[in-house]
C-alpha cells in the first residue's frame, strides 16, 4: 500500500504508513477510513474506469461508517491515542481530495466546499492538539518531532511581494485585523512558492504547505474569502499555483488549473495585475 501521507522527509512517510496498517487491525474506525481512503484514491486515479463510480460510492459509505465508529470511540488514554492521530491525518487528506475534485457551479460552489473542508479538518486538528502531551511519549515521537521542525521552518519571516503587500496595506476598507490575516496567509504561500531554494527542498515545502495552509490560515482571511473579496481571491490564486506545482499528487491532479481558471474569470481590471505568473514543467507521473 502506498503511503497516504506524501511529502514527509526521510523515513517518516514509511513509518506513518506502517503505523496505520499496524493499528488499523485493532481499531475499526481506522480500518474503515483506510478502506475509504483507498477506494477514493482508486476512483480519482482511474476516473474513466467502469468501476470508478462504484469506488467513489464505497468511499463515501466507508467514510460515514468510520466517522460513526470514531464518534463512539472509548475514552482516550495513552494506550489508544495513536489511532486518533493517524485517523485525523488520513481523514483530513481524504476530505481535501474530495474538495479538490469538486466540480460544481463555478467559484462560489468551490469556495463553499473549500471553507467547509477547512472547518471540518480544523475540528479534527483541535482534537489531536489536545492529545499532544500523551502522543509525545508514544512511537509517534519521530513523526511529531519532524512535524514540529517543519512548522518552525514555515513560520520564519518571508517577505510579501511588494505589489501584493501594497494592495493589502492600502485597502482602506479592510480593518487592521483583516490586513494582518491576509499578509500572514500570503507569507506562508510565498514561503512555499519561493524558487530560490534547491528543488528537493522546494518540493518538500510545497507539499507541506499544500496540507498545512488550510489549517493555519487566519480566520479573518476566511471571512473575506466567504465574502468573495478580490483581495482574498488573489491570495487563493496563489494556493491554486501551489496546487499546480503539486499536480502529480493523486489528490490534486488538475485542481490547480481548474481553480486558477475560476478565479481569473472572476477578477476584473486592476486585480489581474496581481495574478501569480508561473511556468510549469510537463506533469510528472502521479504519486
Amino acid at each position: 500500500m502506498p503511503s497516504p501521507y506524501p511529502g514527509m522527509a526521510g523515513g517518516v512517510t514509511e513509518m506513518q504508513r506502517s503505523l496505520v496498517i499496524k493499528h488499523a487491525f485493532s481499531t475499526p474506525y481506522l480500518m474503515h477510513e483506510l478502506l475509504a481512503f483507498s477506494a477514493r484514491r482508486q476512483s480519482i486515479e482511474f476516473p474513466h474506469d467502469s468501476n470508478a463510480e462504484y469506488w467513489r460510492d464505497q468511499a463515501a459509505v466507508l467514510q460515514t461508517r468510520a466517522l460513526g465508529l470514531f464518534n463512539a470511540r472509548p475514552e482516550l488514554t495513552q494506550q489508544n491515542c495513536i489511532p486518533v492521530f493517524l485517523f485525523s491525518g488520513m481523514l483530513g487528506i481524504h476530505l481535501l481530495a474530495d474538495t479538490l475534485s469538486h466540480r460544481g457551479d463555478g467559484l462560489p460552489s468551490f469556495v463553499d466546499s473549500f471553507v467547509s473542508y477547512i472547518s471540518m479538518h480544523r475540528s479534527l486538528r483541535t482534537l489531536v492538539t489536545g492529545l499532544w502531551p500523551m502522543l509525545v511519549n508514544t512511537e509517534l515521537r519521530p513523526i511529531l518531532t519532524w512535524s514540529g521542525q517543519a512548522a518552525m521552518a514555515a513560520s520564519q519571516d518571508m517577505l510579501v511581494s511588494p505589489p501584493l503587500g501594497r494592495l493589502i496595506s492600502e485597502a482602506n476598507d479592510l480593518p487592521a485585523e483583516a490586513k494582518a490575516a491576509c499578509l500572514e496567509a500570503i507569507r506562508h504561500l510565498e514561503w512555499a512558492l519561493d524558487e530560490t531554494c534547491e528543488s528537493e527542498q522546494r518540493r518538500q515545502k510545497q507539499v507541506q504547505m499544500l496540507f498545512t495552509w488550510p489549517l493555519t490560515v487566519p480566520e479573518p482571511y476566511l471571512e473575506l474569502l466567504n465574502m468573495r473579496r478580490p483581495e482574498a481571491l488573489v491570495i487563493l490564486e496563489r494556493y491554486a499555483a501551489l496546487l499546480c506545482h503539486c499536480r502529480d499528487l493523486w489528490m490534486v491532479g488538475d485542481a490547480g488549473r481548474y481553480l486558477t481558471k475560476l478565479i481569473t474569470s472572476s477578477l476584473e481590471g486592476r486585480w489581474m495585475e496581481y495574478k501569480y505568473e508561473m511556468d510549469l514543467e510537463p506533469t510528472p507521473p502521479q504519486t
